[in-house]
Formats: C-alpha cells, structure tokens, sequence
C-alpha cells in the first residue's frame, strides 16, 4: 500500500503539472488572442478577470488608445489600469465607451446565473457592434472531478460550446461558427481521461441587445 507521504507526493506532482501544462497552453492561447483581436491604434480594450494584468500591458505594447481591465482577487497589487470589480458587477466602468472585451478563463470558474450577469456587463460595457472575446477550457465530468484540477480551482463549471453560444446570444451577443476556434488538448498531462480543449470566440454585441 501506497504511504501517506507517497500519496501527498503524487497528488502534489500531478498538481504541479496540471499548472504547467496550463500555463503552456496559455502562452500559446495569450499568442493567439493578441492575433485574434486585430488591435487598432483608436481601439479601446477592457480585460475583463485580468489579474495582473499581462495582457493590457501587451495592449499597451501594441499602442491601443486605451487598455483598462478589473479583478477582484484582493492579491493583485493595485494598477491605476486594474480595478477591484468582479466579472458580474462593473459599476463604475461607462456603458457602451469599448470597443472590445476579453474574457480570459473567467466563464468556466462561474455558476450560470454569475455567467449571465458577466455577460450582460460585457455587453454594456461594449459599443454597438463591440467584439467579445471569451477564451474558456470545455471540461469533461472527468476533469472537474479530479482531485488536481479540484486542487487548482475549486469551482470549475462544465460548459459546452452550444451551451456558450446560446449564453452569448441570450446576453445580445453572435458568434459565428469562423470565429470559435479550439485550441490543443491540455491533454494527458496528468491522467489519460484528464483533457481540456481550450475553445476561443469572437462574439459581437447586437444593436439590439440589451442596454
């Protein structure tokens, strides 16, 4: 039988390399987003969940008028361009002032009603015709229950493309099928049934969606 220690050991690795295989995937996802979006001098961006911040700074690299974003998570150090807001309450931020939004690995850790309020604030923060940006890991039942994925993030919600692309629509949103992309598995980095595929959308806000 297995020790107590050997457990813990294996448990930690398989944790550890969980992360890593994340963070591969996410340098690829982050390459990939920056092309996606079609940065144009005038635009003006809004990170929504950007922790630290990595993204606008490469915003800002590429010279957009305006890049701002919002996390709520108490250890991001202050940022003039970072405030404290949750994905679901943007008060504060002006209505219809972005042209585009991202959502980076935010709608996967939120239950549904969480995920429909985040995107009605994302389609209000957004100009009419404003492009949305969600970048979201499709987890299987398998996934979720796994103690190393559980050991990262203890809510992780199963979310399948139709079920995004209805959300979206719900929240003034369309996305069409050349603009959802699915990056590579997170694949069998830590168990052969433990896989993530990382989708990608372009979503626009309608005139008529919801003001």
């Amino acid at each position: 039988a297995m020790t107590e220690r050997a457990i813990e050991s294996r448990a930690h690795l398989a944790r550890r390399r969980l992360l890593e295989g994340q963070e591969r995937l996410r340098v690829k996802e982050r390459e990939r987003l920056l092309q996606r979006l079609q940065l144009q001098a005038n635009g003006r961006v809004f990170d929504i969940g950007c922790s630290n911040g990595l993204l606008l700074r490469r915003l800002d690299q590429a010279g957009v008028a305006v890049a701002l974003g919002c996390d709520a998570d108490p250890n991001i150090p202050p940022a003039p361009n970072i405030l404290p807001l949750s994905a679901q309450d943007l008060r504060g931020v002006e209505s219809g002032r972005f042209t585009k939004a991202v959502m980076s690995h935010i709608l996967e850790h939120l239950a549904r009603p969480d995920r429909t309020q985040a995107l009605r604030e994302a389609a209000r923060i957004l100009c009419a015709g404003g492009e949305l940006h969600v970048n979201m890991f499709l987890y299987s039942e398998g996934t979720v229950n796994s103690p190393a994925v559980q050991s990262v993030s203890d809510h992780n919600e199963i979310i399948s493309q139709d079920e995004l692309i209805a959300e979206l629509a719900e929240a003034g949103f369309v996305a069409q099928p050349q603009d959802i992309e699915e990056m590579n598995r997170l694949s069998d980095i830590v168990t052969p049934d433990i896989s993530a595929r990382s989708l990608l959308v372009k979503a626009i806000k309608t005139p008529l969606s919801l003001q």
